[in-house]
């Protein structure tokens, strides 16, 4: 005998019937229903959803159909038109009706508020302001930002929208800006998506921020936008569509300059997101595109091509310039990924440096419960942890154990009237009492260490988790000098994101048996060489960068067809690549040549303190003359000749690396450009480069200097 399907009762009648508009509100609810995560969903979507609306169940698949019917026809849902026929039942999309307005408010707001002279500051208050921005920071805004601060100021839109690569300076640009608004005695306000990006607001940019929550909350209960000249919504990519409709209402109302600045291609919202790149497009927003933070000229060009749109081959270029680790699975990965990140970590003394400057990201919490746990086993082998572990109960049944040294995460906030202490604040824990918690220490903005006790009752709530790895959702806006990634999980939105986290050097772990599917290793067997292992795997990887475009559905309902985005193809050749005449080698160029000039330098020196080694041995041979003193001359030319012969093999070594990493990097690239011009994506699709990722055997870099860099000869021997 079948069972019936969950949610019905088999014919038999239900004890209570289900209430259409009870149901129709649970399935279209903001936070909760269909529409929480997704613009839209299909009919049999619905129908899921319905049935699990009815804990009661339902008498059959005919009354479930009905009442979706009910539910599809509420004045919550929006059906929006057919793209093209289907030969699957339930097709349908259909969305909500506070989708549709959220983004008719938004899009409304940013054309009706175009050039009316909202916050435009006078011409000489702007020069002013940036004359007192460099004398006070000690450099001066660079072109691109300076150019974005003037539209900023001077255009006069009342929305205003600014999207910024990975390391571009978003902050920067908003302190300038600041400073130019608070001296035309305009009051300048920030939003931001979460306690602990606000106070880094406040705190880097001078600009007094709180949440969006706290912001809502303000506009529902209390004076909104009144008072407020300009709000500064930062990582404005990631902030609900119907969240920006809110603010978006109450600044137009209140006459508030609405200012949002994010990026589109990384984090998104953790609602529904589209409408910040669209008011981009229709203000016609600048874009701060240089990227200020990788210092390492193969880690600014692979993310530069990323944005381009060519995935693949950026993770090729990472591979072939060892930024990518193949591991046989996932707990190998594990492994490495903890080894490699705590040899970073343990290389600073103080472990809010370590904090500061090494970072472990994962996409899910599962896995960084993995690290997290392998992580503090290492800390307490190596004698971070003193003390034995002191278990506290957690409200679901687990428990946590914490030791003093244990490097911890803040997971509520918690306003107090001393300190706050925020959520996603990362310290280490100073002592641990059974009765009164924990007593954390962490440091933010370079500010001196604070410290607070957690008590077990905070614990209990998960107020505190281990905090050697993160998420790369709770990363966003971090900077550090190496990270550790693994990509599993990861989708492009997220991986760009925490590989542009650093200002030296990023890897990214990649597990095999996790990554490629079963009927391919089946087929091809187990990896011959760790070189076939990475092409692989790589290949598999960039299959699942899944880079959905979140779309307008106003676009449907209007019959808009957006052009889709056309990304360049890069023109390059392989023998332009190993000429030096790429885009990584003109990144890398100015940094060789200063490597160079400082080789240059060491050598000139080397050379005159060879001559005058000569000269003292002559003089001590003929003459008799102050043996210590002599002895101590000859004692610091050896040791100053010593030091610049060291100095310079390490200018010229290190020049060499970029020199070949430069090389290989623009080799990939001009092979994958070569290999396939990828064909412009459909309208409803984002494009995305999904060829497979093998990148040839890295090039010999002794065939080609970086353009205009000599080498200098080596330095004399005695």
């Amino acid at each position: 005998m079948s069972r019936p399907p969950s949610g019905l009762g088999g014919g038999a009648r239900p004890p209570r019937q289900p209430d259409p508009d009870q149901v129709a509100a649970r399935v279209w609810d903001d936070e909760t229903g269909m529409v929480a995560g997704d613009k839209t969903a299909s009919r049999a979507q619905v129908l899921a959803r319905v049935a699990a609306a009815c804990p009661d169940g339902l008498a059959d698949q005919a009354e479930l159909e009905q009442l979706t019917s009910t539910v599809l026809a509420d004045a919550h849902a929006v059906a929006l038109p057919a793209t093209g026929q289907s030969p699957m039942s339930h097709a349908d999309r259909y969305t909500s009706h506070s989708i549709v307005e959220a983004e008719r408010t938004v899009t409304a707001s940013a054309t009706a508020r175009l050039d009316q002279d909202a916050a435009r500051v006078p011409a000489p208050v702007v020069e002013e302001a940036f004359a007192a921005f460099t004398a006070e920071r000690g450099f001066p805004l660079s072109a691109e930002q300076e150019a974005v601060v003037r539209r900023l100021l001077t255009a006069g839109h009342g929305i205003e929208a600014v999207i910024g690569v990975a390391g571009s300076g978003k902050t920067t640009v908003m302190d300038a800006a600041r400073r130019a608004w608070q001296a035309a005695g305009l009051t300048v306000k920030g939003a931001s998506t979460a306690a602990v990006a606000a106070a880094k607001l406040r705190a880097e940019a001078r600009i007094d921020s709180a949440t969006l929550a706290a912001w809502q909350q303000r506009i529902a209960c209390g004076d909104g936008l009144a008072g407020v000249d300009v709000l500064i919504v930062d990582e404005a990519a990631m902030v609900d569509d119907r969240a920006l409709a809110v603010l978006v209402a109450e600044a137009e109302r209140t006459g508030t300059k609405l200012v949002a600045i994010g990026d589109p291609q990384q984090l998104r919202a953790v609602g529904v997101g589209g409408a910040f790149a669209r008011v981009h497009d229709l203000v016609g927003g600048l874009a701060l595109a240089e990227n200020r933070r990788q210092r390492d000229a193969v880690e600014r060009s692979a993310l530069r091509v990323w944005r381009d749109g060519h995935r693949a081959t950026t993770l090729a270029v990472w591979g072939a310039t060892g930024h990518v680790h193949a591991t046989a699975d996932l707990h190998d990965a594990y492994a490495q990924m903890v080894a490699a990140w705590w040899s970073d970590w343990s290389a600073h003394p103080d472990p809010h440096e370590g904090i500061e400057q090494a970072l472990m990201l994962a996409a899910t919490n599962t896995d960084v419960d993995q690290l997290n746990a392998r992580a503090r086993v290492i800390a307490r082998t190596d004698g971070r942890l003193t003390g034995p572990d002191t278990a506290f109960a957690l409200a679901g049944g687990d428990r946590l154990e914490l030791a003093a040294g244990d490097v911890v995460r803040v997971r509520r906030n918690d306003y107090r009237d001393d300190v706050d202490v925020l959520n996603g604040y990362r310290g280490v824990v100073r002592t641990v009492d059974a009765r009164r918690g924990a007593l954390i220490e962490w440091r933010q903005n370079d500010a001196r260490p604070s410290q607070a006790w957690i008590s077990p009752d905070q614990l209990a709530q998960g107020h505190l988790v281990h905090g050697y790895a993160l998420t790369i959702a709770a990363a966003q806006g971090l900077t550090s000098s190496t990270c550790h990634v693994l990509g599993l999980g990861a989708d492009a939105h997220a991986l760009y994101p925490a590989m542009s986290r650093v200002k030296a050097r990023s890897d990214l772990y990649l597990p095999a048996a996790e990554l490629e599917p079963e009927d391919v290793q089946l087929r091809l067997g187990q990896a011959r060489t760790p070189r076939e292992q990475l092409d692989r795997v790589l290949a598999a990887y960039a299959r699942t960068l899944t880079d959905a475009d979140e779309g307008m559905v106003t676009d449907a309902l209007d019959g808009a067809r957006r052009p889709a985005p056309i990304f360049p193809v890069p023109t390059l050749s392989p023998a332009q690549a190993r000429a030096g005449q790429g885009p990584t080698m003109r990144e890398a160029a100015p940094r060789i040549q200063a490597l160079h000039e400082q080789a240059a330098a060491a050598e000139l020196r080397a050379e005159q303190l060879h001559r005058e080694l000569v000269e003292l041995n002559v003089r001590a041979q003929h003459r008799r003359w102050g043996r210590r003193s002599a002895q101590q001359r000859l004692d610091q030319v050896h040791a100053g000749l010593d030091q610049a012969r060291a100095q310079h093999r390490q200018a010229l070594a290190e020049a060499q690396r970029l020199h070949e990493e430069a090389v290989t990097a623009d080799v990939v690239i001009a092979q994958h450009s070569s290999r396939t011009v990828p064909a412009p994506p459909p309208a409803d699709h984002p494009p995305a480069d999904r060829s497979p990722a093998r990148p040839s055997p890295a090039p010999s870099a002794s065939s080609g200097n970086a353009p205009g860099v000599a080498r200098p000869r080596p330095a004399p021997r005695p």
